[in-house]
């Protein structure tokens, strides 16, 4: 497997954004059970 090798800064800022995401996703859920 050829896999090319991520800089450090892209990973850290892929797995942020993956948080951000999921962070915007739980934020809905819980806004949409209070409600």
């Amino acid at each position: 497997m050829g896999k090319l090798r991520i800089p450090r800064e892209v990973e850290i800022a892929g797995l942020d954004y993956e948080m951000m995401e999921s962070a915007k996703e739980d934020e809905k859920a819980v806004s949409s059970a209070t409600r």
